[in-house]
C-alpha cells in the first residue's frame, strides 16, 4: 500500500471520529454568551489540548500494548467492536447535553476537548492508525484534522447559518453510520490476520 493510501486510511477515520460538524450545535450552545476573542481562545485551547492528549495516549498506548502482549489483530477486533458500540449509541442519542462551565478555559478543556473531541472513538482510531500507518502519517493526519476542527469552530456561526442545526445533526448521524462501517472493517482485518497466522 502506498503512502497516499495509508494517509487517507488514517485521515478519514480521524475525520469521522472527530465528527466536528455534528458537534457544532453543542459548541454553539456552550459558547452562546461568549465574545469573539474568547471564542478564538476556546478554539485554540481545545485544539492544543486535544493534540497533547492524543500525543500522550499514543505514546503510552503503544507501551501498554507491548507490555500486556496485545497484538494488532487483538486491538483491531476490540477497537472495531468499540467503534460499532459507540456509533450505535451516538445514532440513538437524541441530544448530548453538558453543564456550562464558568470560564472559557474550563469550557475548552471540559467538555469540548474531553469528552466531545477526544472520546473513545478518536483514541481507538489513534492507536490503530499508529500500528497500520506509522507515526509520521498518523501525526500528519491528526494535525490536519485538528486544523479542520480549529477552522470549523472558528467559523462555527457562519457554518451553522449555512447548513442549519438540522443539517448538522443529520451529518452527525451519517458519520455514526460511517464509524460503524469502519468498526466492521477493523474487525474484518483483525480476523483475517488471525486466520492467516494460524498454522
Amino acid at each position: 500500500m502506498g503512502y497516499i493510501d495509508l494517509f487517507w486510511e488514517s485521515f478519514l477515520p480521524f475525520f469521522i471520529a472527530f465528527d466536528v460538524i455534528g458537534l457544532l450545535p453543542i459548541y454553539l450552545s456552550l459558547t452562546a454568551t461568549m465574545e469573539r476573542n474568547e471564542l478564538r481562545r476556546v478554539s485554540a485551547i481545545a485544539v492544543c489540548a486535544t493534540f497533547g492528549i492524543c500525543l500522550f495516549f499514543g505514546l503510552c498506548g503503544q507501551f501498554l500494548m507491548s507490555k500486556l502482549g496485545i497484538t494488532l489483530p487483538d486491538f483491531q477486533i476490540a477497537g472495531g467492536l468499540l467503534l460499532i458500540a459507540l456509533s450505535i449509541m451516538d445514532s440513538q442519542a437524541s441530544e448530548k447535553t453538558r453543564r456550562r462551565p464558568d470560564s472559557y478555559v474550563q469550557l475548552a478543556v471540559v467538555p469540548i476537548t474531553m469528552p466531545l473531541l477526544v472520546g473513545p472513538a478518536v483514541l481507538t482510531t489513534l492507536l490503530l492508525s499508529l500500528n497500520t500507518a506509522g507515526a509520521v502519517i498518523t501525526s500528519l493526519a491528526l494535525i490536519l484534522n485538528l486544523g479542520i476542527v480549529f477552522l470549523t469552530f472558528h467559523y462555527a456561526t457562519l457554518i451553522a447559518s449555512w447548513i442549519g442545526q438540522a443539517g448538522a445533526k443529520g451529518i452527525g448521524k451519517f458519520f455514526s453510520i460511517l464509524l460503524c462501517a469502519i468498526g466492521v472493517m477493523f474487525i474484518r482485518k483483525g480476523l483475517v490476520a488471525i486466520i492467516t497466522a494460524l498454522p
